[in-house]
């Protein structure tokens, strides 16, 4: 009975602070939503942006975010990412898009792993041996359609989650909702995602969210230029800015900025920070940035830098390829 409360224990300590990880970031209140992992930032792209995505939509790293950008682009792509959390947590992910006719298809791998915890038992005399070593991990399969209907853009996405924690598997399906508006020619663009609706996983409720976005695409090169070579390389700056409302806690609404610089289509520089409760941490918690470059124009490489406090600072890369 004492191993049993001690591995219990140990276990509630390990998933204290790992929530407690992700409350920095996305302000869940423990044991108030399940799986907020899901909420981790999709590329490193929009975590650099402050994770102010829902109407920048342009990349298969939408799905997650707002599924109706899977509409948005024109050609097959592949993403993989590393998120190197904190607390020995970390998060992968695979995603594959393409255009379809009307429209656009993607499907998504997410892999979390929360570390090696130790457990203990008490042996006779009443001391603690060590025993096994707990893996909790957590995953996600996301399959999601868009359809374009001239500005507009309309999608959805059904997700299969697990998480083991340690004492069994749990399982939950889930889905994404979006919707996307851009002006024509490109230029300002709005976004609104119903994130995580479905069944609830280990007892509790999913992280459900409703996000709303707003973006603005400036060309920043030389008219002239342009004029004479319309594929010319362009010096572009967007600005981005989302809302989030959590249904699971009203107090933890967010606003997130982002910015984004690209010069001559190659090299980009991008902020972003997040508006929210910090929940007493100091420092620069909140604040993002990264770089990104794109090689032969048809490989990117991004990376970000996410400051979370006293609790330490994140770092994630991505590789997008379009073919």
């Amino acid at each position: 009975m004492k191993s049993n409360h001690l591995k219990r224990l140990a276990l509630a300590g390990a998933m204290l602070a790992a929530s407690s990880s992700w409350a920095t970031q996305e302000e869940f209140s423990i044991g108030t939503a399940a799986a907020p992992w899901l909420k981790l930032p999709k590329s490193a792209r929009s975590a650099a942006m402050g994770d102010a995505f829902a109407a920048v939509a342009d990349s298969v790293d939408t799905l997650g975010v707002n599924p109706a950008g899977l509409a948005n682009f024109s050609d097959r792509q592949l993403s993989v990412n590393h998120d190197i959390w904190i607390q020995e947590i970390s998060s992968d992910r695979v995603a594959y898009g393409q255009p379809i006719a009307g429209g656009g298809i993607g499907a998504a791998f997410d892999y979390v792993n929360f570390g090696s915890i130790p457990t203990y038992t008490l042996d006779a005399g009443g001391k603690p041996v060590a025993g096994a070593a707990l893996n909790p991990m957590a995953m996600a399969i996301t399959l999601g359609y868009a359809a374009k209907m001239a500005q507009i853009s309309v999608g959805g996405s059904v997700k299969y989650l697990s998480e083991d924690l340690g004492a069994g598997a749990s399982t939950a399906v889930a889905g994404d909702l979006g919707l996307l508006w851009s002006s024509d020619p490109k230029g300002a663009s709005v976004g609104v995602a119903l994130q995580n609706v479905g069944s609830q996983l280990n007892g509790f409720n999913l992280a459900t969210n409703l996000k709303l976005g707003a973006a603005m695409l400036f060309d920043l090169s030389s008219s002239a230029l342009r004029s004479k070579v319309e594929a010319a390389p362009a010096d572009t700056f967007q600005a981005a800015i989302d809302v989030n409302l959590p249904t699971a806690d009203g107090g933890s609404s967010s606003v997130n900025l982002g910015g984004e610089y690209w010069y001559q289509s190659v090299v980009a520089g991008r902020l972003g920070y997040r508006l929210a409760n910090q929940g007493g941490l100091t420092g620069l918690v909140g604040f993002s940035a990264g770089v990104g470059f794109k090689l032969y124009q048809r490989i990117q490489l991004d990376y970000a830098y996410l400051a979370l406090g006293e609790l330490g600072n994140s770092n994630q890369i991505s590789l997008l390829a379009r073919f």
